[in-house]
């Protein structure tokens, strides 16, 4: 059975097995707002189709390029002459579960899925993220890694390291701040729309906090969290801030095109956008400082 849906306004398609109702059960909650109906296949962003299958490799034409491991999943990557990747999906005992099979510009993929793998649900969902973030990096989209909050129609992207406060900052804009809404606690889509204006977008994808807004904000304002003993704030140079959004944004560093492109709308980003880095504690001190600096500054 066929799903499309809509992200940022870029349509895909995950075609699986009968009987698979993973879509339907485990990912309800996240893809139900975002999905659309049937539409033709040559205005999707990408399709992914999924199977049930053996996980052992047959290589001979393909390179090993990289090994990833963002979180507890370790990706190994092969890529051939022509750009094609594929992706073998390992957890911690290094068994395979799971494999995706991608053209050079994401467009077509396949996963197939060990009969045996834990949690189908969540190695989908990598799947689909991978598609999307490097199908979407050459539509001029970008898949952050962020907390965002959002009042009015303006929202702003918290970066950082993980544990460095992303989510607690947002929780305490929406304590403090009037008239502040949760947009995405984990992965927002920041893309160029057709008239050069700066979009965030809420998405599938919010990490541990049920947050699927399909909604889309201006994007008012970029900042990069520390944790330190007082709170500080500095506006970044272009060059500043073009290195903290890209450390936010999902990359393949080793695949030139994707990288590049990525880079560019990166650039575009920053060019239009202002960027902070505020070091802080975790307190109702640091929410005025970061929204007086987001918002009374340039007078969102």
């Amino acid at each position: 059975m066929k799903y499309f849906y809509s992200v940022a306004d870029h349509t895909f398609v995950v075609e699986l097995p009968y009987g698979c109702n993973i879509l339907k059960e485990q990912l309800a909650q996240c893809y139900d707002g975002f999905r659309i109906e049937a539409l033709e296949v040559s205005n999707v962003l990408f399709e992914l189709s999924v199977e049930f299958g053996s996980t052992c490799l047959s290589l001979s034409s393909y390179d090993h390029v990289a090994s990833v491991q963002p979180t507890d999943l370790r990706f190994e990557v092969w890529s051939n002459k022509c750009g094609d990747y594929v992706f073998e999906v390992s957890d911690e005992t290094g068994f395979s579960r799971s494999l995706i099979y991608a053209d050079c510009n994401f467009r077509k993929a396949q996963m197939v899925l060990s009969a045996e793998a834990v949690q189908p649900d969540v190695l989908l969902n990598n799947a689909i993220m991978l598609c999307y973030a490097f199908a979407g990096a050459y539509q001029q989209t970008l898949l952050v890694h962020a907390s965002v909050p959002q009042i009015g129609r303006t929202a702003f992207l918290f970066q950082g390291l993980s544990g460095t406060g992303k989510s607690t900052h947002s929780q305490l804009w929406l304590k403090y701040i009037p008239q502040v809404e949760l947009l995405n606690d984990d992965n927002p889509v920041v893309r160029i729309a057709t008239d050069g204006s700066i979009q965030v977008w809420g998405t599938p994808w919010s990490g541990k906090t049920p947050c699927y807004r399909n909604v889309c904000c201006r994007l008012g304002g970029v900042m990069r969290l520390e944790q330190a003993p007082e709170n500080n704030i500095q506006q970044l140079r272009p060059l500043e801030a073009f290195a903290s959004l890209l450390a936010s944004c999902s990359t393949m560093i080793w695949d030139k095109n994707s990288y590049a492109a990525i880079c560019a709308t990166v650039e575009k980003v920053v060019s239009q956008v202002p960027a902070y880095h505020l070091k802080c504690l975790p307190n109702h001190e640091a929410a005025e400082l970061s929204h007086q600096y987001l918002c009374k500054k340039h007078h969102v």
